[in-house]
C-alpha cells in the first residue's frame, strides 16, 4: 500500500504517480481522494506534492492534475507558487492557455505570490496557443511591471515568440529593445524568435540588422535562426542577401534542414534566379535532404521564369 510521501522518498511517488495514471476515464473525484487520502494519511509534504503534479503534468494528465489541486484545497494543505507553477506548466503543456490564465488569476485571488516562473509559464502557455493571444502576454508584462517581478530572457523569448506569431513585428523590436535597456541578456532563441518576426511582417532589413548584431554578441546561430533570417529575405526576393546568409551558414557549418533549402529555392524563384535555384536542388539531394513540393515547384518556377523549358 502506498504511504505517507517524503522528500526523498521516489519509489513511494513513482508508485502513487503511476496508480493514478492507471485509473479509469471518465475519473471520478472520489477515487481520486481515496488514493491521495492513502498515500497522505497526514500533512501532504509540499515538495512531494509539486513532484507530484509536475510529473502528471509530463504525461499531459491535466484532468488528474486539477482533481490533485481540488483536493489539496478541500484538505486545507498549503499551497505555494510552486504547486501553482506546476499546474501552470502542466497547463501549458497541454497547450489549453484558457485554463492557465484561470489557475494564475485563481493565484492572485488567494494572494498567492507570484513569481518569474509563474509569469513565464503563463506566458508560455499564450504562446502554445493556436488562437493569437499577443495582447494577454503583454498584459501579463505590464503586470509583471506592477508587481515588481522581474523579467528574464524565458519572459522576452515567450513575449517575443507570441507576438512574432501574429506579424506584431513592432511590439518584438520595442520587446526586444526593452530587454537590452533592461540588461536582460538575451539568447539564440531571442534572436530566432525576433528575426522570425520580422520576416513575417516583411521587414528583411530588421532581420539581417538582428541577425548582425547576433553574431556581434559571439551567440551560438543555429539553423532556426538562419531559417528564418533567410525566410525574411524569401518574402521580400532579396536573393543576393539569401545567399549570403546561405554561405556564412555553410562555413559555421550548421546543417541545412528543407525548409531552409525552400526558403533558398523560393527566394530564387521570385528574382528568376533559376541557375541558382537549380543548384541548391542539387545540393538538397546531395545531402539527402527530403525534397517537398514547396522546394520542388519553387526551382520548376524559377525555371520557367528563366525560360528554361529544357
Amino acid at each position: 500500500a502506498e504511504h505517507a510521501l517524503s522528500e526523498m522518498d521516489t519509489d513511494s511517488l513513482q508508485t502513487l504517480l503511476q496508480s493514478l495514471l492507471r485509473l479509469s476515464v471518465p475519473l471520478h473525484s472520489d477515487t481520486v481522494s481515496a488514493k491521495l487520502d492513502q498515500a497522505f494519511p497526514q500533512v501532504a509534504d509540499p515538495r512531494a506534492i509539486t513532484q507530484l503534479l509536475s510529473g502528471l503534468g509530463k504525461q499531459l494528465a491535466l484532468d488528474m492534475v486539477f482533481l490533485t489541486l481540488t483536493w489539496l484545497e478541500k484538505n486545507q494543505h498549503e499551497l505555494t507558487n510552486y504547486h501553482y507553477n506546476s499546474v501552470i506548466d502542466a497547463c501549458t503543456k497541454a497547450s489549453t492557455w484558457n485554463e492557465a490564465l484561470r489557475v494564475f488569476s485563481a493565484m492572485t485571488q488567494r494572494k498567492v505570490q507570484l513569481n518569474t516562473i509563474s509569469f513565464n509559464t503563463t506566458i508560455s502557455a499564450c504562446d502554445r496557443s493556436s488562437e493569437g493571444q499577443g495582447e494577454k502576454a503583454l498584459q501579463l508584462m505590464d503586470v509583471m511591471v506592477q508587481s515588481k517581478v522581474e523579467f528574464d530572457a524565458t519572459t522576452f523569448n515567450a513575449a517575443i515568440s507570441v507576438c512574432g506569431k501574429e506579424c506584431q513585428w513592432e511590439k518584438v523590436l520595442e520587446l526586444f529593445s526593452v530587454a537590452a535597456k533592461d540588461f536582460v541578456e538575451s539568447d539564440t532563441i531571442t534572436f530566432s524568435a525576433a528575426t522570425n518576426a520580422c520576416g513575417k511582417g516583411v521587414r528583411w532589413e530588421r532581420g539581417l540588422n538582428l541577425f548582425s548584431v547576433m553574431l556581434q554578441a559571439e551567440l551560438e546561430s543555429n539553423v532556426v535562426t538562419f531559417g528564418s533570417t533567410i525566410s525574411a529575405c524569401e518574402k521580400n526576393a532579396e536573393w543576393k542577401h539569401a545567399l549570403r546568409l546561405f554561405s556564412v551558414m555553410e562555413m559555421g557549418k550548421v546543417k541545412s534542414n528543407t525548409i531552409t533549402f525552400s526558403a533558398l529555392v523560393s527566394t530564387f524563384e521570385k528574382c528568376a534566379a533559376w541557375e541558382e535555384g537549380m543548384r541548391i536542388l542539387s545540393l538538397m539531394m546531395q545531402s539527402e535532404i527530403e525534397l517537398n513540393t514547396i522546394s520542388c515547384s519553387a526551382a520548376i518556377s524559377a525555371c520557367e521564369k528563366g525560360e528554361q523549358w529544357e
